[in-house]
């Protein structure tokens, strides 16, 4: 028999089962093709051990804790919007916005006013104006959180007559809240008003030291170091190092931003005058404000004694001997170098690799006769492993 044959009648001695088979299926998708597995009820036992109240439910939805705009308000955003998009001008604002709030719940105005503003859109400057005309022309006297939206608009548009005359109403209606006295700090640091940016320290010395004395946020620090630089341009720096000791400020964190700052500009008046008054207040010098001291030492030995004082406390950190190493270059002088050299680590960073084979160049304090020979000695003793590629 050949193998067609053979695979002929395997079909054939088959057709009952396939038969079969086909009528199953389609049975089973006539009967139940439709059918949908319901899903359990809303207050289920097997929903609410899925989900449990407060916790990934409905009831705790994070879209509708991230939900800027209320719905109560959303036809009134969306209006205004609408004609936003449209570039009216200024009055044809200001007539949308009244209309709209004509057509809003009696008190809720301000509110509305909130919630446009919180959609996470830019406002242009016709807005923010017409907002200020719409609260005057109708009286509506504003809540200190469309206060600080306005006053926040005002300072991403440059507005600062506008924001200037938003917080004097705002400070007198009430003692103004943390968000809005780092607000005037802010608009002071970015109109380059030094007088009245260090005046903004006394009032927010609570807000800073909160900060955390240790790890301060990245806004604080930015906003602590523009005002700094910004009294440093105006020859305003002891003023406002006066007014921190008084509030107590020179912690931690905003001594190394002093000082930093006064090593860069190398101003070691004011950084003498700095180190002073922490000592005064007890506060500790941290790695990064030693390394500044370091390299705005007047003399080698003024560096050499900076740098022993850390050494007593422990093994010095790399970014220490680095300075430490700048500062032998720069006063080429032998003692200095020596000490870099005894306090080495035992993983040496490239930074400090080169820091110390500058030492063998030419007028350098480790110079010898061949600076190559001599560069060539240190880094196969010390360096070898470093890559200088970095």
């Amino acid at each position: 028999m050949s193998l067609i044959e053979v695979a002929v009648n395997a079909v054939f001695a088959s057709q009952t089962e396939i038969i079969v088979f086909v009528f199953a299926f389609c049975f089973h998708s006539l009967i139940f093709g439709k059918h949908r597995f319901a899903p359990p009820a809303k207050g289920s036992k097997v929903v609410e051990a899925l989900h449990p109240k407060g916790d990934s439910g409905r009831d705790a939805s994070p879209r509708q804790t991230l939900q800027p705009v209320s719905g109560v308000h959303s036809s009134f955003v969306r209006a205004v919007s609408s004609l936003l998009r449209l570039d009216p001008s200024q009055e044809g604002v200001r007539l949308e916005i009244s209309k709209q709030l004509g057509l809003s719940a009696v008190g809720m105005e301000i509110e509305a006013l909130e919630a446009l503003l919180s959609t996470g859109k830019p406002m242009s400057a016709k807005v923010l104006t017409a907002i200020r005309g719409v609260l005057q022309t109708q009286g509506l006297q504003p809540s200190i959180r469309l206060y600080e939206l306005l006053l926040r608009g005002c300072l991403a548009t440059r507005l600062f007559d506008d924001f200037s005359e938003l917080l004097a109403e705002a400070e007198a209606r009430a003692s103004a809240p943390p968000s809005i006295k780092v607000l005037a700090l802010r608009a002071a640091v970015q109109a380059s008003d030094c007088e009245a940016a260090v005046a903004c320290v006394p009032g927010l010395a609570s807000t800073l030291k909160s900060s955390s004395v240790a790890t301060p946020s990245i806004a604080y620090a930015n906003l602590v170091q523009q005002l700094v630089r910004l009294a440093a341009d105006k020859d305003a720096l002891p003023r406002l190092l006066e007014d921190m000791c008084t509030c107590k400020l020179l912690n931690t964190w905003v001594l190394e931003v002093v000082l930093t700052e006064c090593s860069q500009r190398g101003d070691t008046e004011h950084l003498e005058q700095t180190i002073h008054l922490a000592q005064a207040q007890g506060a500790e010098l941290t790695t990064t404000a030693r390394s500044a001291l370091i390299r705005s030492a007047r003399t080698a030995a003024d560096a050499l004694s900076s740098f022993k004082d850390v050494v007593g406390q422990g093994p010095p950190a790399t970014v220490l001997v680095v300075a430490l190493a700048e500062a032998a270059e720069r006063f080429s002088d032998r003692a200095v170098a020596d000490a870099v050299l005894q306090n080495l680590p035992a993983n040496p960073t490239a930074a400090l690799a080169v820091a110390v084979l500058r030492l063998c160049l030419s007028g350098a304090p480790l110079a010898s006769l061949d600076e190559g020979i001599a560069a060539t000695r240190l880094y196969e003793q010390h360096f070898a492993t470093v890559d200088l590629s970095q």
